[in-house]
């Protein structure tokens, strides 16, 4: 997933930590791959012997973990979905709870950053130098409207801007990397070693669990030293410029704006600055973007963008753009536009449903 074509042309901040070199790149899976078997069987050796002494405390544990989760992505204002008409509070939860049952056995590299986007057919395209640690910079490019002539840049088949779980993308969603290196460091020298000693106190005289004390501390010791050599091998031989896309604090707000609002150049509806703003203004909830740039450059364009449209300019664009955002957020020309659009919307449905 990292190395997909979506990722590359679209994800550059993030995308592209394993290396192209094969010898890297092998080093750099088996080390991943054996980090997630490690992380995962210290999980599988903790857990099991407490929810054998104990089902309800085991449950407790895991739904208090979920919680403190939660209140840790409460606290960074970023706990809803990102993916626009995705942010209200059921869905966000739900997410939230189908994120941490994830993480809790397998520390999934995407977890740290990860958004899931559609495309099958990427093409991929020069992209710009790997981002710095605390601002993505790109080439100086012209920011002009995408126009008519930009058709046959991007693939109509990337036009699609819902989300799947195609190929994921990283975007900060699922957790930002601090916090999800925390999560890591957290389960392996807190929590697992944590849940042993709680389980056989708990088993003591009760005979529940079958594996002796020693042996399951032999075992927890085992599969933690294999996590840390995996991670050791895939830190060692990863992208040194993507190493710190797994620690450095980034929140969805500053990753949208520093990212896809100032500095990304290609989108899947066209090339250049103000095609990447629209297909950005159409994927992520209102609440994660840049409000006060948004404005501004809506009211700045909105009445050129009617003399002269651009290739994205369409009926469906402002009907996404309408439903994403508040109403002051367009100007008032917007605002008349988008509630003409509404009207005409609205006795077209009602003239098909009285002739059905």
């Amino acid at each position: 997933m990292d190395s997909s074509p979506d990722s590359l042309k679209f994800d550059v901040p993030f995308a592209g930590y394993f290396p192209t070199e094969p010898v890297a790149q092998m080093l750099a899976t088996w080390g991943s791959t054996v980090a997630f078997i490690g992380y995962g069987a210290a999980k599988i050796v903790c857990i099991s012997p407490l929810a054998l002494a104990s089902g309800s405390v085991a449950g407790a544990w895991v739904g208090a973990e979920c919680l403190v989760l939660l209140a840790v992505k409460v606290a960074r204002g970023q706990w809803r979905g990102a993916k626009s008409g995705m942010d209200s509070a059921g869905p966000s939860l739900l997410f939230h709870v189908a994120v941490y049952a994830g993480i809790l056995g397998c520390p999934f590299t995407f977890y740290r950053v990860g958004s899931t986007f559609s495309t099958r057919h990427a093409h991929r395209q020069p992209t710009p130098p790997p981002p710095s640690h605390h601002h993505y910079s790109a080439p100086p490019q012209r920011h002009h409207n995408t126009t008519r002539s930009h058709q046959n840049t991007v693939s109509p088949r990337h036009h699609a801007v819902t989300s799947s779980s195609t190929t994921p993308t990283k975007h900060p969603t699922f957790l930002s990397p601090n916090v999800w290196l925390g999560v890591i460091v957290y389960s392996l020298f807190v929590a697992n070693p944590l849940m042993l000693l709680t389980a056989y106190h708990l088993d003591r005289g009760n005979g529940y669990i079958n594996v002796g004390e020693l042996e399951a501390w032999y075992a927890l010791a085992g599969t933690t030293a294999t996590a840390l050599f995996g991670a050791t091998l895939l830190c060692a031989t990863m992208n040194k410029a993507h190493r710190h896309t797994f620690y450095a604090p980034k929140t969805t707000r500053q990753y949208v704006d520093e990212w896809h609002w100032e500095t990304r150049t290609v989108a899947r509806i066209g090339t250049g600055q103000d095609a990447v703003r629209a297909h950005t203004c159409t994927s992520f909830a209102a609440r994660y973007l840049p409000e006060a740039k948004v404005k501004a450059w809506l009211a700045g364009h909105w009445a050129a963008w009617e003399e002269v449209p651009p290739v994205w300019y369409t009926a469906a664009w402002r009907r996404k753009v309408g439903k994403n955002f508040p109403a002051e957020w367009f100007p008032e020309v917007a605002r008349s536009q988008l509630e003409a659009e509404r009207a005409e919307r609205a006795v077209h449905r009602a003239s098909i449903a009285r002739r059905s």
